[in-house]
Parts: C-alpha cells; structure tokens; sequence
C-alpha cells in the first residue's frame, strides 16, 4: 500500500497571503527606501537596506514555495510487508515494523496536521508524520488492526 502526503489548499492559501504580505514588505522598504533616501545616505546605507528587503522577500515567500515543493514531490508512505517506511524524493527517512506501532493518532492543531505513530517502548516514543489526512490515518488503523 501506498500513501501520499497533501497540502490543503486552506494552509496554501494562508502561506500565500501571509507570505506576500512579509514580501511586500520589503518590496516597500526597497523603492521607498531607494526614493526617499538622499543620495549621501543611500551610497551609506544603500547596500544594507538591499539587503533586509531581499531578505524580508525571501522569507515571506520560502514556506510557501516549500508547500508548492511538496505537492510536486510529497512524503510517501510505503507498506510493504510488516513494515513502514516514509520517503521524500525516493530517500528512506523513516522506517518501522509495523508490530512495534502501538497506535495511529490523526493530529490537528492550528496549520499543523498530521499522522502519529505512537510506538511501543517504555517510554512510548511518538513520531510525527506531517501533511497526511485523516483518511490515510483510518488506512493505517485499519490495515495495523
């Protein structure tokens, strides 16, 4: 059985909003900054401001380029056999037998959704799987039960 990771199109749309509204930002402090200031303090302070605007644009928009990135090429969840691995860009990252899952929890908390296995031990340890949906998790449920 294959899984595959999805983004909601909600969470898109928030990084989307959220992250141009930071580039505008700096898109702002560029052209004002390069209009209002006079020469003398542009040749000072010219590079600088260069700078914190190229950086407040880069990172109002990286998340959401990262979001795109994963819908392009998302997390993979393979069963194959008794075990669980989850891949990216066909790398294993994680891998379980699948007798040692104690529990499958379908986790929502604000922007962040997700799987998570709860894995037998003595302290239980929880591992978190990012960007799947609760139908993928009843897939799992089912499948371990």
């Amino acid at each position: 059985m294959t899984l595959f990771s999805t983004i909601k199109k909600e969470q898109l749309t928030k990084r989307l909003l959220y992250g141009s509204l930071i580039a505008a930002i700096g898109a702002l402090l560029l052209v004002f900054g390069g209009a209002m200031l006079p020469p003398a303090s542009l040749a000072l302070w010219g590079f600088p401001l260069f700078l914190v605007a190229i950086g407040f644009i880069t990172c109002g928009m990286l998340p959401y380029r990262r979001l795109k990135r994963l819908e392009s090429d998302p997390y993979v969840i393979k069963i194959e056999g008794n075990s669980l691995s989850l891949l990216r860009g066909g790398k294993t990252l994680f891998h379980v037998n699948i007798p040692e899952i104690l529990e499958v929890l379908y986790v929502e908390e604000g922007s962040r959704y997700g799987m998570e296995l709860v894995l037998k031990g003595s302290p239980h340890k929880k591992v978190f799987i990012p960007y799947f949906s609760s139908a993928s998790c009843r897939q799992i449920t089912d499948l371990i039960e």
